[in-house]
């Protein structure tokens, strides 16, 4: 019971981190949502309850946080997942070759 407890603390800190920081770790965060449950979808309950309350929380606080800094209603990942993906401007930021990164060290 104190593992399961401390996996579904994880849960919610990772969910938080998904939603203020990269939205990237939701790949992680339904790796770790399956392995909590066993690898089977009927026991993913203790999971959702935990992740969908700290996801709806996270959100709200990072708008309010962020809109209060930029001046204006923001979601920073949405809006960084929109413009890249959505909108397909991704390639706004250039591309570097392969070996770029060692070349300049």
């Amino acid at each position: 019971l104190f593992l399961r407890r401390k996996n579904l603390i994880g849960l919610a800190l990772l969910t938080f981190a998904c939603v203020v920081f990269r939205h990237e770790l939701f790949a992680l965060l339904a790796v770790n949502m399956l392995m909590h449950s066993g690898f089977t979808f009927k026991n993913l309950g203790p999971s959702v309850k935990v992740v969908l309350p700290t996801l709806i929380s996270s959100a709200l606080l990072s708008f309010v946080i962020d809109s209060y800094f930029w001046g204006y209603r923001v979601l920073p990942e949405w809006s960084v997942f929109k413009y890249n993906v959505i909108d397909g401007k991704a390639v706004n930021y250039g591309v570097s070759d392969q070996y770029s990164l060692f070349l300049t060290l």
